[in-house]
């Protein structure tokens, strides 16, 4: 897994892309000599990234410190007057009974759990992953709730999305609204294949979908 990280080089105003790569699963195509190099280091306050030939042709070299500005973007929804930004606190996600701080879950234990293997077998829905010599489960994004206050929602754009939501997932999102609220799940990805609406299953995610 890497990541890649558009920003500005505040210093001489360029807009360069930087890339950080998950050392415990080393892309092969990339030839790594010096990993110690590039191995963060949580009580600093720089991060270590990598740079291509691109960047080097501009005068960029190994060891160089930048300054980098990137652009911030925000969730809103669309009322009558403007828009409104989504607050941290709009975001659920519980487990078990038990609310989780997703400000503070690792991206990369997340995992879309499928609801069946075959036809035939059916999972427990629970997948998990090996740290420390013990065995966790993944987070399944599917469960991500969102609350959105209605009376601060363009009524007409609300409208209209929920009843191409309707045509999509054969779910009523209506139904799920009380007088102040209506409570989603942005994550619950659907597949639309043979005529009908079905969430996503482990054939999908390894072998892809037409959606």
């Amino acid at each position: 897994m890497y990541t890649r990280v558009l920003s500005k080089d505040e210093k001489k105003n360029l807009d360069i892309q930087t890339y950080g790569l998950d050392l415990q699963n080393p892309v092969d195509k990339i030839d790594l000599q010096s990993l110690d190099k590039i191995k963060y280091v949580s009580d600093t306050e720089s991060i270590p990234v990598i740079i291509s030939k691109k960047m080097a042709i501009r005068g960029y070299k190994v060891g160089d410190e930048l300054s980098l500005k990137t652009t911030l973007q925000k969730l809103a929804v669309k009322n009558d007057v403007g828009s409104e930004i989504i607050k941290d606190s709009d975001w659920k996600y519980n487990v078990n009974g038990e609310s989780i701080n997703l400000n503070e879950i690792p991206m990369d234990k997340f995992s879309y759990v499928p609801s069946r293997f075959s036809d035939s077998e059916v999972l427990n829905n629970k997948f998990y992953y090996l740290e420390d010599k013990e065995y966790k489960q993944y987070y399944n994004p599917a469960d991500i709730e969102l609350t959105i206050n209605v009376n601060e929602v363009d009524k007409k754009v609300l409208e209209k999305v929920n009843q191409e939501y309707l045509e999509y997932s054969n779910i009523d999102l209506s139904k799920k609204m009380t007088r102040d609220s209506l409570t989603v799940k942005p994550f619950d990805i659907f597949v639309y294949e043979n005529n009908m609406p079905t969430r996503i299953g482990l054939e999908s995610l390894i072998g892809g979908t037409n959606s």
